[in-house]
């Protein structure tokens, strides 16, 4: 079951509400050509062999969420890698730009809402390449990180709330 929507604060004078990110989430399915993505994000060839037989990250990625308000989200993403730690990310909606720590690398991201989807413009660190990253939920009550290379190449990720079946 999907939690209530985060009241809208930035802006108290609209009624408009946003998706409740808040909990613990699990990935439990992928879509999209994971391989060209990562060539795209300038992942060498070793790295991206390496991801795949993690498959991925399949069932060890988690986010963990608190999202107070519509304006103030923090992430905590357990990444694919098993000797990274877990990497905290705090946003601040349509603030400034945060650094966060991915599978694909640092990335230097500002954060906004694009309707019911919360979007991340960032930029790899290591290379200078842009990705543009969506969160939202489903029809399902499913958590989807959906990524777009410069390129246009699209994977996501489809994360359950822990304790919901897949």
């Amino acid at each position: 079951p999907s939690q209530p929507a985060a009241e809208r604060t930035d802006k108290p004078e609209e009624a408009n509400s946003y998706p409740n990110f808040e909990g613990q989430w699990k990935l439990t399915h992928l879509e999209g050509d994971f391989d060209t993505f990562l060539s795209e994000c300038d992942m060498g060839w070793l790295l991206r062999k390496a991801a795949k037989g993690l498959g991925y990250g399949m069932g060890k990625v988690k986010i963990s969420c608190s999202h107070p308000s519509a304006r103030d989200i923090t992430f905590t993403k357990v990444l694919t890698d098993p000797r990274r730690s877990p990497a905290p990310a705090q946003f601040k909606i349509g603030g400034g730009p945060t650094t966060l720590e991915d599978d694909i690398g640092t990335l230097i991201a500002l954060a906004t809402w694009d309707g019911e989807r919360l979007r991340y413009d960032a930029t790899i660190a290591s290379s200078g390449k842009t990705v543009t990253m969506y969160m939202f939920l489903n029809e399902r009550g499913n958590f989807i990180e959906e990524m777009i290379s410069y390129k246009g190449t699209t994977i996501s990720y489809v994360f359950t709330r822990e304790g919901d079946a897949p």
